[in-house]
């Protein structure tokens, strides 16, 4: 919640014109976000064909498990392409279309409408961890999941 909110105040402050304006930093971000997409896609579907369970962590691994989920929550959300696009450009770009006194609200509403989405995926997340538990719900998720990254990393390459 804390680098959404963050990057949509990148994103009001300018920093997203910066971005669509530089054709650098777009190639950049282009070809980074297409290869995070394709080794995360293909890490989902391998995890899929092998069968993978619900990831969960026993007692004594409750350091190991919280500070590799600090780092995957770090790396989801900073290496993915479309948070920036979301958040720094597409934002950032309706933001700055507004009239200076509109400019304020409509932050905090992004931001609070991020708060409150992330929330919700937390808690619908807790409660249904019985069913996301089940082997076969996983390699469902995972294998949807592959998919999906694979025809973003494709749609990402393929755009003009």
């Amino acid at each position: 919640m804390l680098i959404d909110v963050t990057l949509i105040a990148l994103g009001m402050s300018g920093f997203g014109a910066l971005i669509e304006h530089s054709p650098a930093l777009l190639l950049a971000a282009r070809w980074g976000g297409a290869a995070f997409l394709l080794w995360y896609g293909l890490r989902c579907l391998k995890s899929c064909r092998q069968g993978a369970a619900a990831p969960h962590a026993g007692e004594g691994q409750a350091a190991a498990t919280a500070s590799r989920a600090l780092g995957i929550v770090l790396a989801m959300s900073l290496l993915n392409p479309h948070v920036y696009l979301d958040t720094v450009v597409l934002l950032g770009a309706v933001g700055s279309s507004l009239a200076a006194h509109h400019r304020v609200s409509f932050a905090a509403g992004a931001m609070t409408a991020s708060l409150l989405w992330f929330s919700a995926l937390g808690l619908g997340a807790r409660r249904c961890a019985f069913v996301l538990a089940r082997p076969a719900v996983w390699r469902s998720i995972e294998g949807f999941t592959g998919t999906t990254m694979l025809v973003l990393a494709a749609l990402l390459l393929l755009e003009n």
